[in-house]
């Protein structure tokens, strides 16, 4: 658990350790090089990623001792619950997820807000109708009631957002069904690496309109980013900006993360870093490589860092 430099969060927490690829969005995972760099015997991810191929063996841990962390910290923070990981992983059984969601609900970590995300939208899905089960047989009433069951147990818990990531509409196409059942206050999108346009309109019956928490909503915020790293994809304009203009109608806070390490010249905010390309002129519609600082996130000239209500 700590500080870090994600701009829509403040502190990580990560009680599951290891991982998977499962879409394209995977392929260049930067969970995966940080988790390379502490493999060795005696380290975090010995045995979670191959000494050889650097790679993640699909291996994944729950560290019990990591479980009662938020709760040693009093001041309210907001914590992206496992971004070095995917709660939902099939290794893991639902009892296991459901430890780390007690973890999370427990009264004396409730003040905090949790942020989680994940790419296995049906073992989400899944996992809340196991919940649901499980406190229908233990208290014989629906974890929707407000009276029968303790207050840690009702859902949706205020201050735990559930999220899907997609990079591409495939992923959205196959993903969005399961998040408008999901029971949190606040649902999101995060669109990063965004490898394609994304058409949310697409998704609803009646197009996109802002989210407030039931069947056939809009989500509540969308995030969106271009990939970094070494082996980054580049993210085009018009996908990103099709984006801000549809959340923009509906109401939809946007939040845009980054170009990643590529960068388009008339979008860098700061004109010392732009780039000539090989004829020595400057190409509007050309991505170039420039790392992520220098890329920047501004869009069109501006900063979106736009929250949902009551952040």
């Amino acid at each position: 658990m700590g500080k870090t430099k994600i701009g829509w969060t403040e502190h990580v927490w990560n009680p599951i350790r290891g991982c998977s690829k499962v879409s394209e969005g995977c392929k260049h995972c930067y969970a995966e090089r940080m988790a390379a760099r502490f493999c060795g015997k005696g380290e975090p991810y010995h045995g979670l990623i191959d000494p050889v191929t650097r790679s993640w063996t699909g291996r994944v841990e729950l560290i019990e001792s990591k479980l009662d962390e938020p709760l040693h910290r009093r001041i309210p923070t907001t914590y992206f619950v496992n971004s070095m990981s995917d709660l939902f992983h099939p290794s893991l059984t639902f009892e296991q997820i459901r430890q780390v969601w007690c973890g999370m609900t427990a009264l004396s970590a409730r003040h905090h807000t949790y942020i989680i995300l994940t790419k296995r939208y049906e073992r989400m899905a899944d996992f809340f109708n196991y919940l649901h089960s499980k406190i229908w047989h233990e208290y014989g009433v629906d974890a929707t009631e407000t009276e029968g069951i303790p207050d840690v147990l009702h859902l949706p818990q205020p201050h735990i957002w559930l999220g899907h990531s997609y990079s591409n509409q495939r992923d959205a196409d196959l993903g969005y069904g399961h998040l408008v059942n999901t029971p949190a206050r606040i649902r999101f999108l995060s669109l990063e690496p965004l490898l394609g346009e994304i058409d949310l309109d697409s998704l609803l019956p009646g197009g996109l309109t802002r989210g407030k928490g039931g069947w056939c909503t809009g989500p509540d915020w969308v995030i969106a980013g271009g990939e970094s790293g070494p082996d980054a994809r580049p993210m085009h304009p018009d996908w990103v900006m099709a984006l801000r203009d549809q959340c923009a109608g509906a109401g939809v806070p946007f939040w845009f993360k980054q170009w990643g390490s590529f960068g388009y010249w008339d979008q860098m905010p700061d004109e010392s870093v732009r780039i000539l390309d090989a004829a020595g002129e400057l190409a509007s519609d050309k991505p170039y490589y420039v790392g992520k600082k220098l890329a920047g996130d501004f869009l069109d000239g501006k900063q979106y860092k736009q929250r949902p209500e009551g952040w």
